[in-house]
């Protein structure tokens, strides 16, 4: 009886510790950049040693021209990523791909990541938070 009363207090303990754990855990936030990007097709993309600096710019152009709104997204390097500016970017033809597909081979291709914000996609050295 003991034990049996043991572990039903125990188990409300573990349950009530882990209830209180995960209450301060965020859920992850949609990006209104990000969900865009998501949204925006290009018909075929193909880098052949750009410098990264030039191919950010080429992917807003084209996201402007392919965005409804005329607005497109905008794509910087964070100053963690500054250095990379020159980076070669050689990426095989892509058909049918969307901007955050593209943005995101991008950035593993040179060692980063894509960080996104309502008002923008950062890309920033992987191991930024």
């Amino acid at each position: 009886m003991f034990s049996a009363v043991l572990t039903l207090v125990l188990t409300l303990l573990l349950t009530i510790s882990l209830a209180a754990c995960t209450a301060h855990v965020k859920p992850p936030q949609s990006s209104a950049a990000l969900e865009k990007a998501k949204k925006i097709e290009l018909a075929s993309v193909q880098f052949d040693g750009l410098p990264l600096a030039i191919v950010i710019t080429m992917l807003h152009d084209d996201s402007v021209k392919c965005d409804a709104t005329g607005k497109g997204v905008t794509i910087t390097l964070g100053p963690d990523a500054k250095q990379l500016a020159d980076a070669e970017i050689n990426l095989e033809l892509l058909r049918d791909v969307t901007l955050a597909e593209t943005l995101q081979r991008v950035a593993d291709s040179v060692g980063l990541k894509v960080q996104a914000s309502d008002a923008e996609l950062l890309l920033v050295d992987r191991k930024a938070k």
